[in-house]
């Protein structure tokens, strides 16, 4: 029954293509959850927060041969001065217009702060990061930006794994090409779900779950393992009365700088430190062959859930060293003092088109990760 659950909330979100912040995927995204839980005799909310949207016109590099390279520009980055940067292509620190580098979304933080490092001191006026393939799918996974809204250095174009032979030659013979980055900001609004489980008793400090729904492609064993831990512990908790308050939030906005998490904790003040502790659903445990890292603010935090991943044959996993900057939403959590416990993992297809159902969940094994949470979550 659990299984055919899973499966069944997992086909939905995957049925849905796009689900990039503020789009007409993560409006139906947020109306998908809207309505699992009034199927389950609760009374979410949307709520909205102001958000302008960036929307690529051209994104192109144009080649001295007339080759012409589709890519993603870096969302925290700039467009293309007076439309396009014209200029011959080097490596980076060469006397070049057009510097060429590789990276990865794959090691979240420090591979973030490598690009960032690039942009903040390269005399480069343009770059072009070449997605690295080495343990991704090839093609186009792309980083996040988080510092979107308050772009920085020069303007940055991500193109798939499969150009990256024609860009060593080009920059080998110091090629000229033409870069051409155009966007247009549409003012919108962004959204959020949430909910609110009443506890036995009212003394108690609330526990608050909650999960990104939001991602640059489909995504779907990225964000799909923690959408069905969130919706397994909301209909589990609906039919149960938990003894203290449960806080239940869906948040938009996690590649654009935790956009969604900050506006939840904005019309929340004090809840980060006053909760009993925040249960962080995070990105890839979905995933076939996805190594967990668990995060919590304690080692006792994390025995519970441990015992439970164990007692399913679940092991092997990786514990963020106590004091560490944990990685996604927990970081929101942590830096403001608050109590959390949180699950992510690996993921080939990480911020591929190509995270789908059908080629990068593992069913099975997330079943088991949703059974393990309401096992260890159950009498807190």
């Amino acid at each position: 029954m659990r299984r055919a659950e899973i499966l069944a909330d997992l086909t939905a979100f995957d049925a849905i293509p796009d689900h990039r912040t503020a789009t007409d995927g993560d409006s139906a995204t947020s109306a998908w959850l809207i309505d699992a839980c009034k199927d389950a005799g609760l009374k979410p909310n949307l709520h909205s927060y102001p958000f302008a949207r960036r929307d690529i016109i051209t994104a192109q590099l144009l080649l001295a041969d007339g080759t012409a390279i589709e890519g993603v520009p870096l969302f925290d980055g700039p467009d293309t001065p007076a439309e396009r940067i014209e200029g011959v292509t080097g490596k980076i620190g060469s006397n070049t217009s057009i510097g060429v580098t590789r990276f990865t979304p794959q090691g979240a933080i420090s591979s973030h702060a490598t690009l960032d490092s690039l942009r903040q001191q390269t005399a480069h006026g343009a770059l072009i990061a070449i997605s690295a393939a080495e343990n991704t799918e090839p093609g186009l996974a792309i980083q996040n930006a988080e510092h979107y809204g308050t772009p920085f250095g020069p303007p940055t174009l991500q193109i798939s794994s499969e150009h990256r032979l024609r860009l060593e030659d080009a920059t080998r013979e110091k090629e000229t090409a033409r870069l051409q980055i155009f966007s247009r900001w549409e003012q919108t609004e962004a959204t959020n779900v949430d909910l609110t489980i009443a506890g036995k008793d009212s003394s108690l400090a609330p526990l608050v779950i909650y999960t990104p729904k939001s991602a640059w492609w489909t995504c779907t064993a990225e964000r799909g393992g923690g959408l069905v831990v969130w919706l397994a512990l909301m209909r589990h908790f609906a039919a149960n009365q938990p003894a203290r308050t449960l806080h239940f939030t869906a948040n938009s906005g996690h590649e654009l700088g935790h956009l969604g998490m900050r506006s939840f904790l904005a019309r929340h003040p004090g809840l980060a430190t006053e909760a009993h502790f925040w249960v962080h659903l995070g990105a890839n445990f979905a995933a076939y062959n996805s190594r967990l890292l668990l995060q919590a603010d304690s080692a006792e935090r994390l025995a519970p859930l441990i015992a439970s991943l164990e007692r399913r044959g679940i092991t092997g996993f990786d514990i963020l060293p106590h004091g560490n900057t944990p990685l996604g939403e927990a970081r929101n959590i942590h830096e403001r003092g608050g109590r959390y416990l949180s699950m992510l993992g690996n993921n080939r297809w990480f911020h591929h088109p190509a995270d789908r159902l059908g080629t990068s969940v593992d069913v099975e094994r997330t079943t088991l990760i949703v059974d393990a949470f309401l096992d260890s979550l159950r009498a807190t």
